[in-house]
């Protein structure tokens, strides 16, 4: 749907939308229509993939789609800056320049391309009050240029790829130029206080933070702590997450070849999709695990309700990828935790600010298989313990990722520019 929003409305431009692996976002949308804000959803690009989380629905921003492919619709796009050209002919020439000559420096389209996006997109809006730009990278260059072409004003939320892939000098510039930052770890937040140049007064530390009434275990009281952790014989493991390299799959492999091995009997349920889908299965085929491995598509949160309602580890085994991409704080292990399932995490960026060692779960060092293996057989052997840290686990999470609490942080970060300036 294409709509032209009232002058009011805060823009949130985001890479796409809906996207079931993004729900944070959508969470935090719903939650500030209900505190009266009104927004309009710039998406970059349509959903590729069918699921819808519950909470899309909730949603009455309208949505405008900007187009993804430039130069198939060369055309289209080029009539539309005309028509951003001749609000303030001096004002786009500048920026055309500044993007034609990043994008001739960098060797790279990219700069030009998101200035013809703004300047499409602008066309289709009566006027832009804020943009509030969710990740600091291709959101926010988009952003940025659409608020250098309307004198207006951005905001960023930044999370972990975003932040770990892009220069220093470029998020340094970007964030400087923003009104504010918000990023939803302390980890994150260090990182960008240490950036040279930095104005450290424009960073804020938001955590997402977990629908806590959503997310809460309703399993009979009188299962014993066995039989949370295994289906008759055999143990019950979990990991939801997108299929790519920062989420650790191939080391959790290793440390499941290891347990079976030594015999251990298994059942690992992994709820996801991704670019290496058909990598994985093959490991998983060499490693001779296929019969104790089910690959299940992306799934919605019902579904993930559902599962985690019925008990075992979950593991997360998030890990630095070449090009620095890293998670946060994984949303599905908080999510884990809030449903008293005992954890097992790699203690990479934010996630020591929500896993407490040997507290609320156990945390180990990244792509250490045998590690992983250690603490899934201590687990295993110890299902008292795993119960203690599923409960700890909850206790965490309504303590510290409370959704209700954060969200009124991010909407009086976001209050001042809710307002039409005179």
């Amino acid at each position: 749907m294409t709509a032209q929003g009232p002058p009011s409305q805060i823009a949130f431009v985001l890479k796409g939308y809906p996207r079931v692996s993004e729900t944070f976002i959508a969470q935090e949308i719903f939650m500030l229509e209900q505190r009266g804000f009104p927004i309009l959803i710039i998406s970059m690009r349509k959903a590729r993939e069918p699921e819808r989380q519950p909470v899309v629905a909730l949603i009455k921003a309208p949505i405008i789609y900007v187009p993804e492919y430039i130069w198939p619709s060369l055309q289209t796009i080029l009539s539309e800056n005309v028509q951003t050209f001749q609000k303030n002919p001096r004002r786009y020439l500048k920026y055309l320049t500044i993007a034609a000559w990043r994008s001739l420096c960098a060797m790279d389209d990219s700069p030009i391309k998101r200035f013809l996006q703004a300047g499409w997109t602008l066309a289709k809006i009566k006027s832009v009050h804020h943009l509030h730009s969710h990740f600091a990278h291709a959101p926010t260059e988009l952003a940025w240029y659409m608020a250098k072409l309307s004198a207006g004003r951005y905001t960023i939320s930044a999370h972990a790829k975003d932040i770990y892939t892009l220069s220093k000098k470029e998020l340094t510039r970007r964030i400087n130029d923003s009104e504010l930052i918000m990023t939803c770890t302390g980890f994150n937040d260090q990182y960008m206080r240490a950036l040279p140049g930095i104005d450290k007064k424009k960073i804020h530390k938001v955590y997402h933070g977990i629908n806590l009434e959503n997310f809460r275990p309703t399993r009979a009281d009188n299962l014993s702590a066995t039989e949370l952790l295994y289906n008759q014989e055999k143990l019950k493991l979990l990991s939801v997450g997108r299929l790519v390299e920062k989420k650790g799959y191939s080391d959790i492999f290793l440390a499941l070849k290891i347990l079976a091995d030594n015999q251990f009997l298994f059942v690992y349920d992994i709820y996801g999709a991704g670019e290496l889908k058909d990598h994985l299965v093959k490991q998983v085929q060499e490693l001779g695990l296929q019969d104790s491995v089910v690959f299940h598509n992306t799934t919605t949160h019902p579904q993930i309700i559902t599962r985690m309602n019925e008990g075992g580890i979950f593991l997360c085994g998030s890990r630095i990828g070449k090009d620095g991409d890293r998670d946060g704080i994984p949303n599905t292990l908080a999510e884990a935790m809030a449903m008293e399932l005992p954890v097992i995490a790699t203690n990479v960026s934010g996630i020591p600010e929500l896993v407490e060692n040997q507290v609320s779960g156990l945390l180990i060092d990244e792509a250490d298989p045998q590690q992983l293996a250690g603490g899934i057989e201590f687990l295993a052997k110890n299902p008292e313990q795993a119960q203690a840290y599923g409960r700890a686990a909850r206790q965490r999470v309504e303590k510290a990722f409370n959704c209700e609490e954060w969200i009124k942080i991010c909407a009086n970060l976001l209050a001042p520019f809710a307002k039409v300036r005179s």
